[in-house]
């Protein structure tokens, strides 16, 4: 999901989908000059005991 960060060509989904994402929000930006906000979020699944964690709750509001 990640890749290696070593090498542009071998970055994985999220690396690649946040990219992509960023970009589009500079093309409209530039476009007409609408303002975006982005919220990220980030869980793991543990399907044994269906449970979720929230892999960014350290890095919540500036913790």
């Amino acid at each position: 999901m990640l890749g290696t960060p070593e090498a542009g060509h071998t970055l994985g989904a999220i690396p690649c989908a946040i990219a992509w994402l960023f970009r589009g929000i500079s093309e409209q930006r530039q476009r007409t000059g609408a303002r975006f906000s982005v919220r990220v979020s980030c869980v793991e699944l543990t399907t044994g005991q269906q449970q979720l964690r929230d892999l960014l709750a350290a890095h919540a509001n500036g913790k």
